[in-house]
């Protein structure tokens, strides 16, 4: 009999599948850039990737709930994801909310739930973020943005251009792939500008979060399987 946590892998190459889709040339993240506005094509590849993302969490959370109730399972089941400042010591309360009797049944499920927030550490700060895109839409807000680099930076890293920059929350970017280059100094110094597709909402480029995402998708679920035997 199939568990939810095949749902949770399905979806997880689903949201592979969609993601090989966009980023190279000729495809919509390219044609959003020529164009100098966003395509529908590529904000419903986006949504895609969104949806199925957050959803192989929430089905993961479900089988969490299944085993610690023993089947026994009558309220609607969250994955949690708490913002950025969230105190750790609150967090057995929002996990009652959307992971009831958990703590209470298998309290080493609720720490494992624990360890995939932001506030057990920074490198989990791609989870409230994919939160805030599954909210509202706003896996729809998106832009053509650009950001200057010194022309030193810029590369060619197995025939496709490697442009370095750092983003406003501070993370740094290196994107390779489909992107617009312009004023480029004759010399080969100064700066140059590189113009990407961001995530308005979070301020992030778009190809590197949601590879980030899928990649910490596949590592929260890998840790529940295991836990979960």
């Amino acid at each position: 009999m199939e568990s939810r946590l095949d749902m949770t892998r399905a979806l997880l190459s689903k949201a592979r599948h969609i993601r090989g889709t966009i980023g190279d040339h000729g495809d919509p993240y390219e044609d959003s850039l020529l164009r100098g506005e966003v395509t529908v094509e590529l904000k419903i590849a986006v949504k895609e990737i969104v949806d199925h993302l957050r959803a192989a969490l929430d089905y993961a959370a479900r089988e969490i709930a299944e085993v610690g109730s023993g089947g026994n399972v009558t309220k609607p089941v969250y994955f949690p994801i708490v913002q950025r400042g969230f105190a750790a010591q609150n967090f057995p309360s929002r996990l009652e909310q959307v992971v009831p009797g958990i703590a209470e049944s298998r309290p080493d499920l609720a720490q494992l739930l624990a360890s995939f927030q932001v506030f057990s550490s920074p490198d989990n700060d791609w989870l409230p973020d994919l939160a805030t895109l599954a909210n509202e839409n706003k896996h729809e807000q998106l832009s053509v943005a650009s950001k200057q680099a010194q022309a030193g930076t810029v590369a060619t890293v197995d025939g496709q251009t490697e442009f370095r920059f750092t983003e406003a929350t501070g993370a740094s970017v290196a994107r390779i792939g489909p992107i617009l280059l312009d004023s480029w100094p004759a010399d080969g110094e100064g700066t140059i500008t590189g113009y990407y597709i961001k995530l308005t909402a979070i301020d992030r480029e778009v190809l590197t979060f949601l590879d980030r995402c899928i990649a910490g998708v596949d590592g929260v679920l890998q840790s529940i399987s295991l836990n979960l035997r």
